[in-house]
Formats: structure tokens, C-alpha cells, sequence
């Protein structure tokens, strides 16, 4: 818990000395002990009582200071020394009745501990694992308080960062969460969800899930808090990598919570067993997310044999009980007809296939926002023509072409090759098998055929010549895929890669498929095998990029031309 107000701030010009060079996890000496013991401030309790605190303190300044990349707080706990300082308070704390401790600037020190009367009076030779919690939590605010300088900087910071921080940071360190719990109110069932600005200890369940993601917070925590200083909240979540494609894509589906759907469908983190908590259901088919949210509608309204999700202001995933899913669209048509689906395309008027994946009549709709809010609608339709033309994937700025990929390819019209160029390139292309009737084997794959048969490809070049093609101008998916495919010649790229646990963008219809920490990140498709814009190789997170790999090099062999 944080306390500020009564105490004088003071500007701290730094903390170099330390004092017997504790190392994580080694016993404290018994010179810090006697010091820490013979300076303790407030109602009298034995020396083993002293001691246990003393020790627990001690240990966790060790412990969080090297980690965060900061000097360890001195250990000297006299008057007027920069160094931690302990007091047992004889009340309560007014602001916080139920707190067990509060940290605030006192004097020099940035690290004055109050233990209130919840903490130790109970409290015998051994300080036990919650109590060891409370001063790692507490320890993590000595080390906000050496990063922010003054109480006046730390009053100003919100709660998400302060006690959001402190709380998984804490837990982090130690090893297991708080209790009782600050992970039911994270997953909360009112709606809409409450934004992360809004947020205090629950949202220790974001900062889990940007660690989940994008691996430990500790290196990058200190610059995060530093950024807010100088560039409020958003600063920060940027700073921490909280606004990371890969974390807002996951934000919503972590919300439901369901192991067996596996990633981004679960949440992790210190406390939290698998499975234990989900954003309940919500069940409309409209919704609007506050900033830096995420929200679950399970089983959203809707009628006819098409369903189109749309989303601004952030991205949206589904998932259904036969384990058909998708992560990280944006607008996206759906065929959930039982009798109709699945698939391989719908016709517009214009000539356009739009690709439509399957999907059970009954899902689960995740969504999330970043720094300005977000909106979803679920709307139903009979046929692709009978959607309005501000909304329909027909149109040509919505033609099944991402923005990203019509951005990238645009800023070089010039290299695009031409159509004849993409078919001459290419040559045939492998069709996928067509699935057997049921009780026979599944058989060969069905024989190649010419990218031009009966129409199927239309590889249309955009129009007034590649040099002064311009996103106002239609063109189809199909030669754009084409274009990943010949020139970009992605998977060779990570083929190539020789550390693995790096990071490696791999560009394929305006998507980055990321090889991060060894793992696939993220829903994304990852290669193209086949110009149709029917079937084609999508890994999904989850994957390890070792058989990412293989998969895309058997697709890449596949390919004639390469």
C-alpha cells in the first residue's frame, strides 16, 4: 500500500552506498540484522518479532533493487540517513483500516515501512508467506519512491502503475499471489469492463498478461515508470510494451480463461490457477469498450447464415465448442449456416471472392481496445450482397486486402510485379484435398490446375499502372498474396535466422507473423502456398517456431518457381 501527504517530500540526488552486500536470496548478516533491529521505530515488540521483519525486509531489498536494474537501498535505518527505515504504527492507517503496511519518503530516506496493527500483532518469530508478500510489495514502492523523488511525482502517479505494479511485481518476486486474491476483480462480470486506467491492485492481471506475452517486466519496468513522468499513462504502457499488437490481440480472449482452447484463450500469473477465473457471460450483439479494455460476449445474437463481426479501435477473436477460431481481425464475415458451411467463398456482384470462414451458430466473441476506446457490432445476413455498402467486404476498401498490406505495397507501386509476371512465377499451384464422404479414406489430393481455369484467380494488377497505383484504387487479394509469396520470399528469412529466440518479422498479406522467445506470436498467417484466397498455410500462436519452420518449408518446396 502506498501512504503520501503529511510527510515533507524531498528530492533524492541518488542512493550509492550499500551496506553489506546482500545478494538475492542470501541470509541477512547479523550485523544488518542488530542494525535493522536497534533502529526499528513505534510500539515495542520482542527482538524476535524485530528480527523475523527485519530479515524479511532486508532480503526483499536484496532482491527487487538487482532485478529492477537499481542500486540496492542502503541498509542504515538511523534518523536523517537516505536508507530504509521501520516502524510499527501503534493505529491503523485512517485512509486504508484493513492495510497491513504502507511506504512513504520520510526524511531522506525514500523508504520509510509502517507496519500497522493487522500486520504484527500477530505476528510471531516467522514471518510466514503472506507477510513475506506484503514486504516484497512494499519494498517495490522504496524503489518507485528512489525512481519518482518525491512524494509530490508519486501522488500524481495512478494507481495502475503504483499499486498495479507494485502488486505483480511483488508477487513475482516471491513467487505466489496475494491473498485474499486481486485476480477475481481483474476478471470482472460487470460491463462494460473497467479501462486499465481505472484500475488499481486487479491490475496486476494486464501486467501478466504483457509479461505473458512479451516476456519479463523487470528489465523494462523502471523505464516505464520514468516514462510516465514525462509522458503520462500512455507513455508508460508503451514504455512496458503494453500497447504491442500481440498484447492488445490476446487481451480479450485472456479473459476467458479456457485452458483446453489454449493461447491467447487463457490467463497466467502468480496465484492464479489454470482455468480459475472468466469474464462472464454478456450476450448482445453491440458493444462499447472503454480505453485499454477487454471484453467477452458470449454467444452474441445474431440471424442468417452469415455473421459479420466488426471492430474499431482495436481486434477481435472467436472461438466455438468444434475448435473452429480466429485471433486479431479487425472486420471479418463468418458462415454459420449448420447445414451451408463450410465454404470456400462468397461471390460479390462485382466479381470479388471474399473468403468466409466457418463458425458454429454459438461462440465466444473476445475484444479488445487500446488508447481511445473500441467498438464492436455482430450483425446477421442471407448473402454477402445484402450487406450495406459502407460495411461490406465487397467494397474495394474492404475487399479482403488489409490495410497494412495495401500500405506496404504501396510505398514502392514500381516493384510490384505485373499479372503475367505473378503467372509465369508461379506456374501450377497444389489444391488442397477435397474432404472424403464420410467412411472413406481420405485418398490423394485432387491434381493441380492452371492459376486461370475457370476463372477461379483473377490476379489483377492495379489499375493505371503499377507506378501510380494508390489505395483508393481496388485491386484483389490474390496479387497481393503473390507478391509475399515471389518477392519477399518470407519463410526464407526465418530459415535463415540464426538465433532463433530472437525476434523476426515475416511480412505476408500485410500481417507480421513474429518468432518470439521461440514461439509463434499471435494468430496470424504466417505463408501463402496457393495465390486462391481459399486455402492457405496460417500458424497460429501457440506454435514453436521449430515446426513453424518445417511447416513452411514443405509449403515453400511445394511451391513451383521457388
Amino acid at each position: 500500500m502506498r501512504r503520501t501527504g503529511a510527510i515533507v517530500a524531498v528530492v533524492l540526488a541518488g542512493l550509492s552506498a550499500t551496506i553489506g552486500a546482500s545478494v538475492a536470496g542470501a541470509a541477512p548478516t547479523a550485523g544488518q540484522l542488530s542494525n535493522c533491529v536497534a533502529n526499528v521505530t513505534g510500539v515495542a515488540r520482542p527482538q524476535a518479532v524485530k528480527r523475523a521483519v527485519c530479515a524479511g525486509v532486508i532480503s526483499a531489498l536484496a532482491s527487487v533493487g538487482p532485478r529492477l536494474g537499481l542500486a540496492v537501498i542502503p541498509l542504515e535505518s538511523t534518523p536523517g540517513a537516505d536508507g530504509f527505515q521501520l516502524e510499527f504504527s501503534p493505529t491503523a492507517d485512517p485512509a486504508e483500516p484493513d492495510a497491513d503496511a504502507g511506504t512513504d519518503f520520510n526524511g531522506a530516506s525514500p523508504c520509510h515501512i509502517e507496519l500497522f496493527p493487522a500486520f504484527w500483532k500477530p505476528l510471531g518469530s516467522k514471518l510466514g508467506a503472506q507477510r513475506r508478500l506484503v514486504l516484497t510489495h512494499e519494498v517495490v514502492h522504496c524503489y518507485q519512491d528512489v525512481v519518482w523523488g518525491s512524494s509530490a511525482v508519486v501522488g500524481a502517479v495512478p494507481k495502475f502503475i503504483v499499486e498495479g505494479s507494485a502488486e505483480y511485481l511483488g508477487d513475482d518476486a516471491v513467487g505466489y499471489g496475494d491473498s485474499p486474491s486481486w485476480w477475481p476483480p481483474w476478471f470482472n462480470p460487470a460491463h462494460p469492463q473497467r479501462s486499465l486506467l481505472d484500475r488499481s491492485y486487479d491490475a496486476l492481471g494486464w501486467y501478466a498478461l504483457v509479461a505473458r506475452v512479451t516476456g519479463s517486466l523487470w528489465s523494462r519496468m523502471v523505464g516505464a515508470w520514468r516514462a510516465y513522468v514525462s509522458g503520462g499513462s500512455d507513455a508508460f504502457i508503451h514504455a512496458l510494451g503494453g500497447d504491442d499488437k500481440d498484447v492488445e490481440t490476446a487481451w480479450g480472449p485472456s479473459l476467458v480463461n479456457r485452458h483446453s482452447w489454449g493461447s491467447p484463450w487463457i490467463s497466467s500469473g502468480p496465484g492464479l490457477g489454470p482455468g480459475e477465473h472468466s469474464v462472464g457471460a454478456y450476450g448482445a450483439n453491440t458493444g462499447k469498450l472503454q480505453e485499454w479494455a477487454g471484453e467477452v460476449d458470449r454467444d452474441p445474437p445474431h440471424s442468417g447464415r452469415l455473421v459479420l463481426i466488426r471492430v474499431s479501435g482495436g481486434y477481435g477473436a472467436v472461438h466455438d465448442e468444434s475448435g473452429h477460431h480466429l485471433v486479431g481481425f479487425v472486420d471479418q464475415l463468418f458462415c454459420t449456416d449448420p447445414h451451408g458451411c463450410p465454404i470456400k467463398f462468397e461471390t460479390c456482384t462485382n466479381g470479388t471472392n471474399i473468403t468466409v470462414p466457418r463458425l458454429d451458430a454459438h461462440y465466444t466473441l473476445a475484444v479488445s481496445s487500446g488508447a481511445t476506446g473500441g467498438e464492436y457490432t455482430v450483425a446477421g445476413y442471407s448473402n454477402v450482397n445484402s450487406i450495406a455498402p459502407d460495411a461490406s467486404p465487397c467494397d474495394p476498401d474492404t475487399s479482403g486486402v488489409t490495410k497494412s498490406a495495401l500500405e506496404h505495397y504501396s510505398e514502392d507501386p514500381c516493384a510490384l510485379l505485373t499479372s503475367s509476371e505473378v503467372e509465369g512465377a508461379t506456374g501450377l499451384q497444389p489444391r488442397p484435398p477435397e474432404p472424403p464422404p464420410s467412411g472413406e479414406s481420405e485418398g490423394p489430393p485432387a491434381p493441380a490446375r492452371p492459376l486461370t481455369e475457370s476463372g477461379e484467380v483473377g490476379l489483377a494488377s492495379p489499375q493505371g499502372g503499377l507506378c501510380t497505383w494508390n489505395l483508393e484504387q481496388p485491386i484483389e487479394q490474390d496479387f497481393l498474396i503473390a507478391q509475399a509469396a515471389i518477392q519477399e520470399k518470407p519463410w526464407q528469412e526465418i530459415i535463415d535466422e540464426p538465433n532463433l529466440r530472437g525476434s523476426q518479422e515475416v511480412h505476408g498479406l500485410g500481417e507480421d507473423a513474429i518468432c518470439q522467445n521461440g514461439y509463434v506470436q499471435g494468430l496470424v498467417p504466417a505463408l501463402y502456398i496457393e495465390l486462391n484466397s481459399d486455402w492457405y498455410l496460417g500458424v497460429s500462436g501457440g506454435h514453436s517456431c521449430a515446426a513453424a519452420i518445417e511447416m513452411g518449408k514443405e509449403a515453400y518446396a511445394a511451391v513451383e518457381g521457388f
